[in-house]
This record gives structure tokens, sequence and C-alpha cells, in this order.
């Protein structure tokens, strides 16, 4: 059995972070025909997620690879036989997973079919969660989604953080030339953004005519939350992935990446050049060895 684990206690990245270890294991499992569990501790996903939880044992067997891709590299690449104790825990937010295959293709659509059920066999969303999306997208058919990553700084949950990306000055650029292209493939649309920036939708107002955004605190769930309701992050991400018909994402952005990986289509685009991306290219922020 394969296990991910998400301790309490624990620096473990956020949301999109969480997801990449995720699918690693997972994809994993399926190669190596081993079960997978999910042991999601950090935080209580229950209200907004239904997924098969294990709970650690004493037998369990602890692979420690936060922050570090490579940590398993040579073992998954070189060795015959892996993960013979009865249960393995995984502390992972990186894409392991490649490192076991020989065969690009046989990668690809291995990764991109866990990613696949991400929202429909994984992490199958509740009915407080749906009815959150319903409230939010009211009815839209043709939705745009947009996430905008700016940095930790912006975010309440993140106070004293420096992190910046820069895209906050580009902004009114971005959403301008996404604007022009949308425009010339859809006479009517809704928009749905998300950022780490509070201003986002007063800014896409200003370009937009329909705007579609939850209007809750900003949250990073790595972080001490600042309001016990955290659902604007699995909503947010549920409503990119699920029900849009285009989306653009910050590509230096897990959060935004785990949304495209797990679309429902494949028309996924770079939020500052407007520009189609490549799902391959999408699969990991550090060495990706097939793309």
């Amino acid at each position: 059995m394969l296990v991910i684990s998400f301790e309490k206690n624990r620096f473990l990245g956020g949301y999109g972070d969480r997801i990449v270890g995720l699918i690693a294991v997972q994809t994993l499992s399926k190669m190596l025909n081993k079960e997978f569990r999910i042991q999601w501790e950090k935080e209580n996903i229950r209200p907004f997620f239904e997924y098969t939880a294990y709970e650690e044992g004493p037998q369990s067997v602890v692979i420690d690879s936060l922050d570090n891709q490579t940590l398993c590299k040579q073992m998954l690449m070189t060795q015959d036989t892996l993960f013979q104790d009865p249960i393995t825990k995984f502390i992972l937010n990186q894409e392991i997973a490649q490192y076991r295959f020989k065969d690009a293709d046989a990668y690809f659509n291995a990764i991109f079919a866990t990613y696949r059920a991400l929202y429909t066999e994984t992490l199958r969303p509740t009915p407080l969660l749906l009815d959150k999306v319903d409230q939010c997208i009211a009815g839209h058919q043709t939705i745009i989604g947009i996430q905008i990553r700016c940095g930790d700084c912006f975010m309440a949950t993140n106070k004293g953080e420096w992190y910046n990306t820069g895209a906050r000055d580009h902004i009114h650029t971005y959403l301008t030339q996404i604007k022009a292209a949308v425009d010339s493939r859809y006479p009517h649309y809704a928009v749905f953004v998300t950022s780490d920036y509070t201003g986002i939708l007063e800014e896409s107002r200003l370009v937009f005519n329909n705007v579609l955004y939850i209007d809750d605190v900003i949250q990073h769930i790595d972080r001490r939350p600042v309001n016990a309701d955290i659902s604007k992050v699995f909503v947010d991400n549920y409503i990119l992935s699920q029900r849009t018909t285009e989306l653009y994402i910050s590509a230096n952005s897990n959060y935004g990446r785990v949304a495209a990986l797990s679309a429902v289509h494949g028309r996924i685009y770079d939020v500052a050049t407007a520009l189609r991306l490549d799902k391959r290219r999408l699969l990991s922020k550090g060495e990706c060895i097939f793309a």
C-alpha cells in the first residue's frame, strides 16, 4: 500500500503542491499494482471532498521527499523491486512518478489519466462544495477561467513573507490581451477569476463585463488560517478545472497547473502571454525527463 500523507505541524506546501505529490504517488501505485490511500490530517477537507483515507499505523515506512524531487530518482529508475513493506507513506510535493517509466507515451498516458480522475474519483466533491460552485457560476455555460499568481506577500495568511512574482504590476495588460483573444472566439461568456491578490475582482471588472468571483478571504492552506472557512481554496480550483471552457493560468503556479492538468478540456493558456500551453510541460516545475 502506498499512502500520501499531509501531516499536522509540518509545512507541506499549498494546495497545488499537495496535489502534485498526491498524483505522483497515485500514479506509482497504479503502475506497481498497489493500493493507494490518502492521509490528510493538516486540514479538515471532509466537508468539501469525499475520499478514502488511511490512518497511519506503526508498520509504515516513511519516504520524506518534501521539496526534493530527485531524492528517490535513482531508486525508482534502477531497482527492480520497490516498496515491499506492507505500507509505505510518502511526505511529498514533487512529481517523482516519471522516474519509474521507461517510455514517454506510457508515462503521459498514466499520469494524465490520474489527473483527469482527480475530481471525479479521487477527491469527489461533496454537495456542500457543489452548492458553492453553483452559487458562483449561476448557470453560465461558457466560462473563461483566469488564475493569476502574484505572490505570498499579498495573502492575509502570509504576513511578513516577501515572495512576489511581479504579476501584480501587469494584471491589466494580461486581462486586456485575454479579452481580445476570447472575444474573437465567443460572442457571449463569463469570466471566473481567482488570485492571491485581493484587488483581482476590481481589476477584472475594469476589463470584463461579466465577472464571477468568490469573495471570501484569500488564504494559503499551509499557514495558520485567519478565517475558519477555507473552502475558497478548493471551490476555486474545482471551478477552474471542471467548469471552464478555456483556462488561463500562471504557469509558475502549481495551483494553476493542477487545475489545468485535471481540466475537462485541453484549452489551456498562459495568463501572461495568452499563448497555448503544452500540458506535458506543466507536470513538474523541476525536472521533467520526457518533456
